[in-house]
């Protein structure tokens, strides 16, 4: 992150993450739009239609609710960034502010979601709560959707880890009552990861919905043992959540995940964090012969790790060139998908876009990130 266009300073950031006690007023009008050049919609760089399928929404009224509903505390982070907000990270833009925004980048849909809850309330102490709060994001989704369907797609939110059950009822609503687009889950679900049986009905669930499951990293538990400085360095989303992505990832290859549910869609943020780049030590260790199979569920295994990658799909949000195009090779140019993790990255847009001006990517590997794949994926019509 920089100070482009008046946005905040990597020290700014930190400082106002770490020292901020003030909440910023969110019964006030978000920022202008002033840091964002007035030529942006007809800047060539922005030409490209896009599906953002990486976008997070939560305007002033939501917050509003959701603090009524599950109380704010700076112990949990995600209340800690608020008093951050600026024209290019944290807005609080309505539904009509937000697709003037997406169309000055040229995106012409956008795929959103509610982060992660964990980073906002303790999920397991109150499970109630956290279940009401699904139910309210939901609502509050279809409700939106049904002002925008042209443009603005929903991802449901659900209790996973903390009410399994719970979880695939309001899944089966929330498509089938509501006609949202997907779901997000997190890669830790209260402490249970992804590829743990007890989810196993969710995920066929899915499958038989048919709709895309987006696994988006949040608070681990393991945060809290890490070293003395992890969370005084903010290290919590930087460093955490790719390393917990890479961990829950390698659990669903080694553990089967694809051989259980061969016809899920399953979407991992930021590039696939780590995993792409350690396959071959995976498959290391699947080659270890002292590896227990029935814990492991080695033996049920039928492909190379390599194969296995190939069969999620992948978001852009805060990635680099040399990744995008090592991604791109490795997986194939049908799976990746362009997303821009906003409000949660300054000038998140802008940034996605250059990085991926600067990789070096064929016309159609290009057209294919920016739409066509997540055209197919979410059953769009062109």
């Amino acid at each position: 992150m920089d100070s482009e266009n008046g946005g905040l300073t990597r020290r700014n950031f930190l400082k106002g993450a770490l020292g901020a006690t003030a909440l910023v007023e969110l019964s006030k009008a978000p920022a202008a739009f002033s840091a964002e050049k007035s030529k942006d919609a007809s800047d060539d760089r922005f030409s490209n239609k896009k599906i953002d399928v990486h976008a997070h929404f939560h305007p002033v009224e939501f917050f509003n609710e959701l603090e009524k509903r599950v109380g704010r505390s700076e112990k949990h982070f995600g209340w800690k960034m608020l008093p951050m907000k600026k024209d290019t990270f944290m807005q609080t833009f309505s539904i009509e502010e937000r697709l003037a925004w997406m169309s000055k980048f040229g995106i012409d849909k956008s795929v959103f979601s509610f982060p992660t809850m964990n980073i906002y309330m303790d999920e397991i102490a109150e499970q109630k709560k956290r279940n009401d709060a699904s139910k309210f994001i939901n609502d509050f989704f279809a409700n939106t959707r049904q002002k925008h369907p042209d443009r603005a797609m929903f991802l449901a939110d659900v209790p996973l880890g903390t009410d399994p059950e719970f979880s695939i009822k309001e899944l089966t609503r929330a498509i089938a009552e509501l006609h949202l687009q997907g779901v997000a889950i997190q890669t830790n679900n209260a402490g249970r990861l992804p590829h743990e049986r007890v989810f196993d009905d969710f995920f066929s669930e899915a499958e038989r919905l048919d709709v895309p499951v987006f696994i988006h990293p949040g608070y681990a538990p393991w945060f809290d043992k890490a070293y003395s400085k992890f969370q005084s360095y903010m290290f919590e989303p930087i460093v955490g959540f790719p390393a917990d992505a890479t961990i829950a990832i390698a659990y669903m290859i080694v553990d089967g995940f694809f051989e259980r549910h061969k016809k899920s869609k399953i979407i991992l943020t930021h590039l696939g964090s780590t995993a792409p780049y350690i396959y071959e030590r995976i498959n290391v260790l699947l080659r270890n012969p002292y590896m227990p199979p029935k814990v492991s569920g080695k033996s049920n295994l039928t492909k190379h790790p390599r194969e296995y990658l190939k069969m999620f799909y992948y978001d852009t949000a805060i990635g680099n060139p040399e990744a995008l195009r090592f991604c791109t090779d490795l997986v194939g140019e049908d799976r990746i998908l362009f997303g821009t993790d906003h409000p949660y990255v300054e000038s998140a847009e802008r940034f996605t876009v250059d990085y991926i001006n600067e990789t070096k990517l064929t016309s159609r590997e290009r057209e294919k990130l920016y739409f066509k794949n997540a055209s197919a994926l979410f059953k769009i019509n062109a």
